[in-house]
C-alpha cells in the first residue's frame, strides 16, 4: 500500500508530528472544525479526506475508487488540517496592479470547495481550498 500523492508531489513520503505510517483516506476522520475557522471556512461542510482529496486536486471521485486510496502521514497533515495558506490572493485572474507587488494583496475570503472546482474548471489552475481570494470589486 503506498500513498496516492507519491507519485504525484515532489515532496516524498513520511512521517510528520510524531506520526508514521500510512492510513487509509476514508479513515481520515480527525477533527478539522478549528483548522477550517482558523482559514475563514467554518461554514463549510467536508471530512478530513474529502479536504485532503480537494486539495490534491481530485474533485468527484468515485467512492470506490477513494476507498482503495491511502495517504501517508506526511502529505496527510500537509495537505489536511496542517497546511497553511498563501498571504496573497491565489485567485488566477486577480494578478495585482501593474508595478505593484501580489504579495502586498491581502486576501480577504477563502476559496472553499465549489469555488475550487470552479476555478480549476474554468482556468486549469489548481487552488487549495482555504486559500485567500480578495474581492476586486
Amino acid at each position: 500500500m503506498s500513498c496516492f500523492l507519491s507519485c504525484t508531489c515532489t515532496d516524498l513520503c513520511g512521517d510528520s508530528r510524531g506520526i508514521s505510517g500510512i492510513f487509509s483516506l476514508p479513515q481520515c476522520t480527525d477533527s478539522i472544525e478549528s483548522h477550517l475557522a482558523s482559514i475563514h471556512l467554518s461554514r463549510e461542510t467536508i471530512t478530513e479526506g474529502q479536504l485532503i482529496l480537494a486539495r490534491a486536486g481530485l474533485f468527484n471521485l468515485d467512492e470506490s475508487v477513494v476507498s482503495q486510496m491511502s495517504v501517508c502521514a506526511k502529505h496527510r497533515h500537509t495537505y489536511g488540517k496542517f497546511w497553511r495558506p498563501r498571504t496573497t490572493c491565489q485567485y488566477p485572474a486577480h494578478q495585482g496592479r501593474p508595478g505593484w507587488s501580489q504579495r502586498g494583496a491581502k486576501s480577504r475570503y477563502s476559496v472553499n470547495l465549489e469555488m475550487a472546482k470552479a476555478i480549476y474548471q474554468m482556468y486549469g489552475v489548481l487552488v487549495q481550498v482555504g486559500s485567500g481570494a480578495y474581492n476586486k470589486s
